[in-house]
């Protein structure tokens, strides 16, 4: 069982959203702690919440979603409403998307510009949030050096303590797909028997740059986690 914080940043869902959803019957948690009133959910309850949100996506309301589910609505449905939309915005996606490649890859020659010294592996990133948040996310970026570097306000070096065991996978395709790679590890570690244990971690191993596609970026997303 996972803490409704923890639920909340590996499905990408405010707790508050959570809350609400278990207000109106529309996701329960998995169990309730009597004593404390603490909300406990499970990696089965996943594709529930991945359906909400995907019909949510569609326009509907969650009376609507609520009424489709409670009725056994069908995988392959869901899927066809779905694909539907994706033709509606298909065009002015892959125009808008274009458009950002193109300002990230003018980004990453700007900041490469003046550069005191190369990275010695691909960037990460480290999320220390305990639960998903659409803004004020609090993440540190960072990437490894063979050297130290002058420091400066913002920028600053130093060692990352070692973790002892770390739940990982390796996720490929674009970020809007990580999700269900979340899931998957989700899944994993509670299967597993292992509670997580510290600030999850995102290594960019081939990310955006003129020589990938989204399709092709490749992070690895890692846990640290510990046997209960």
């Amino acid at each position: 069982m996972f803490k409704i914080g923890e639920f909340s940043r590996l499905s990408q869902v405010p707790v508050k959203t959570l809350r609400y959803y278990d207000e109106i019957g529309l996701l329960r948690p998995a169990e309730v702690d009597d004593f404390t009133g603490y909300r406990h959910y499970s990696a089965d309850q996943m594709p529930r919440l991945n359906r909400i949100l995907a019909l949510k996506d569609l326009g509907l309301s969650l009376a609507q979603i609520g009424e489709l589910l409670d009725g056994d609505l069908p995988a392959e449905q869901i899927r066809g409403m779905l694909r539907m939309k994706q033709a509606e915005v298909k065009d002015r996606v892959k125009e808008e998307q274009a458009r950002l490649d193109r300002v990230e890859r003018r980004l990453n020659q700007i900041e490469q510009e003046g550069a005191m010294a190369r990275p010695a592996g691909p960037g990460l990133a480290i999320y220390y949030d305990d639960e998903y948040r659409e803004s004020d996310v609090d993440v540190e970026a960072a990437v490894p050096l063979s050297k130290d570097i002058p420091e400066g306000d913002r920028v600053k070096v130093r060692e990352l303590a070692a973790v002892k065991e770390m739940a990982s996978t390796v996720h490929k395709g674009n970020y809007d797909t990580m999700g269900q790679s979340y899931g998957r590890l989700l899944g994993w570690i509670e299967a597993n028997g292992y509670r997580i244990v510290g600030p999850n971690r995102e290594i960019y191993i081939e990310c955006a740059g003129p020589e990938y596609e989204p399709a092709e970026y490749v992070t690895e997303l890692q846990f640290p986690v510990q046997k209960v």
